[in-house]
């Protein structure tokens, strides 16, 4: 799912990187035992891309930059990092 969205913003020159954490912590908020898997995307476009298009509104991320998604006190928070730094 992350793919996807770095394919959406490939033409913006950034992308989006989630932590070991990061990921783990996706996967247990974002599953559901009735539903299974499928509110996954609706937990990453409601926590991961908000979080990501705050800071490219705010301005904070320029090309080539990646957005690094991890978790910190119980939250995901987003930081920008220049491709490679991670």
């Amino acid at each position: 799912l992350i793919r996807d969205v770095n394919k959406r913003i490939a033409g913006k020159d950034i992308s989006i990187q989630l932590s070991k954490e990061a990921a783990q912590f996706v996967t247990e908020h974002g599953y559901d035992p009735v539903y299974g898997a499928r509110p996954l995307k609706r937990y990453l476009q409601k926590n991961v891309e908000t979080l990501a298009a705050r800071l490219i509104v705010a301005g904070e991320v320029d090309t080539d930059n990646v957005i690094f998604v991890d978790v910190k006190d119980g939250q995901l928070v987003a930081s920008v990092q220049q491709n490679g730094d991670n």
